[in-house]
Order: C-alpha cells, then sequence, then structure tokens
C-alpha cells in the first residue's frame, strides 16, 4: 500500500487598486461593499483578512520605499 502526502498552502496576495466608478453588484463573493478609514474598520473575520494584514497594506500604500514581505 503506498502513502499519499497531501500538501496544501495558502497564498495571500494583496493588490492596490483605484476606484474610479460604477456601483457594486450583488455577487456570489461579496454581500456588500464600502470604504472605512483604520480607525473605523467593521469586525473583520480573522480567518480571512486581519488587522494587522490591513495595517501593513495601508503602509505601503504610504511609504514608496516600502519593502515587499515574503516568508
Amino acid at each position: 500500500m503506498s502513502s499519499l502526502i497531501l500538501q496544501s498552502a495558502i497564498i495571500k496576495i494583496f493588490v492596490e487598486c483605484h476606484y474610479i466608478n460604477g456601483e457594486f453588484k450583488l455577487n456570489s463573493e461579496t454581500i456588500g461593499m464600502d470604504f472605512f478609514d483604520m480607525d473605523h474598520l467593521p469586525t473583520l473575520n480573522d480567518g480571512k483578512t486581519t488587522y494587522e494584514q490591513i495595517e501593513l497594506c495601508w503602509r505601503a500604500h504610504k511609504d514608496e520605499s516600502f519593502k515587499i514581505e515574503f516568508d
């Protein structure tokens, strides 16, 4: 009997986008959208995105010399 080893990994990528126009359309992945400043974020699902990850993205947005993190 041979052993099958399955490995899985989670890769998370954050992409900076710029809002141009349009309106949200309900879909199977997202139930809504809104804009928040860092001091007034809604409750997050830490299994998906954490406050620390959003903070990291915000720091990258504001700092042109920000170094991308890989681990």
